[in-house]
C-alpha cells in the first residue's frame, strides 16, 4: 500500500483547478449564448408580428386596388 507524495497531490490539485476553470468557462459561453438566443427569438417575434400587421393593413387599405391588379393579371394571361 502506497501513499501519494505531496508534489503528486499538488499536481493533481493544479490541474483539477485548471479543468475546473475550463468547465467554468464553457458554461459562462454557455449561458451567454443562451441569453443571446432568447433575446434574438423575442426580437425577431417582435419584428414578424410588425411585417405581419403592416401586409394586412395594407391589404385591407388597398383592396381595390389590389383586386384590380389581381383581375389584370388575370386578364392579361
Amino acid at each position: 500500500f502506497s501513499y501519494s507524495s505531496p508534489e503528486k497531490n499538488l499536481k493533481f490539485s493544479a490541474e483539477l483547478n485548471a479543468y475546473q476553470a475550463d468547465v467554468n468557462q464553457e458554461a459562462q459561453k454557455l449561458g451567454s449564448s443562451t441569453n443571446n438566443a432568447s433575446f434574438y427569438s423575442a426580437e425577431s417575434k417582435k419584428y414578424y408580428d410588425w411585417a405581419q400587421l403592416e401586409v394586412s393593413s395594407y391589404m385591407k387599405n388597398n383592396s381595390k386596388m389590389i383586386s384590380m391588379a389581381m383581375a389584370n393579371q388575370a386578364t392579361a394571361q
